[in-house]
């Protein structure tokens, strides 16, 4: 009788292991619960400043009910020009948020700051404080990603790096010590064509093939690369959403693994 007790006990024991494992899994492993294509379409939708034009670009990529648009803020600044920020809720009751890219040439001849210095602080602060007020207003909700295209992705590549202690942090083990393999926060970054990203855990920077901008910032390897299928070879034209959409249409993360190790 004592022997089953133990056998009992110990079966017991390894479940309630395997459950605390697994909730450390798939917490930090959130994102893939939406596929590449849902962040690219969010990072598009960025670039729209109106709720309805958001809603519209969710609705005709991802189909009606997938993402519902919550807010959308255009934080004005002087050094990098104005820049959009939208707030999203997908159909998990999860949180996303999407910084809008370059627009215009003063936005492309602000990004050469990034060739010799990071974004400064007190815009960051500004961005930060935008997306911490977000999530008051949504208290019930998790906030899973921070995304954006170009230097909306430089943004949230920077911003997520110095606020680490908020947004994302080595996750503790029961024994109290640190385990930089999981995750333990609130959002993951993913990145297009971004300038100057942050090597970073769960920072994932996609370029499309033949995109040579944003490697001026930033080493070639520091990216995941997307097949686009576009024979223009212009700057402009393999660094637009277009293609990084087009590239990651019908894509899983588990096809990228080779390129990022904690894509698991």
């Amino acid at each position: 009788m004592n022997h089953i007790l133990r056998r009992v006990s110990l079966l017991s024991f390894c479940a309630v292991s395997l459950h605390i494992q697994g909730a450390a899994i798939t917490y930090s492993q959130k994102f893939r619960d939406q596929d590449p294509y849902f962040y690219a379409v969010v990072a598009k939708a960025a670039y729209k400043h109106s709720r309805k034009s958001v809603q519209k670009v969710l609705d005709k990529k991802l189909g009606t009910g997938r993402a519902e648009v919550l807010q959308t803020v255009t934080y004005r600044q002087s050094l990098y020009g104005n820049t959009n920020m939208i707030l999203v809720k997908d159909d998990r009751n999860r949180l996303h948020v999407g910084f809008e890219g370059s627009t215009d040439l003063g936005n492309w001849a602000r990004n050469l700051k990034s060739l010799y210095k990071n974004v400064e602080k007190d815009v960051l602060r500004g961005m930060h404080n935008v997306i911490t007020d977000w999530e008051k207003w949504q208290p019930g909700c998790t906030l899973v990603s921070i995304v954006g295209h170009s230097q909306g992705g430089m943004y949230a590549s920077q911003l997520v790096r110095l606020y680490k202690r908020h947004y994302t942090e080595p996750a503790k083990t029961k024994s109290g010590k640190i385990d930089r393999s999981k995750r333990s926060g609130r959002a993951t970054v993913i990145t297009f064509n971004a300038y100057k990203p942050k090597k970073a855990p769960y920072q994932f920077h996609f370029a499309t093939e033949d995109e040579h901008a944003v490697t001026l910032c930033s080493s070639k390897g520091r990216y995941i690369p997307i097949p686009c299928g576009n024979n223009d070879a212009s700057i402009a034209s393999n660094h637009s959403m277009k293609y990084v959409v087009r590239g990651l249409r019908g894509k899983k993360w588990e096809d990228f693994k080779k390129h990022n190790p904690h894509i698991l």
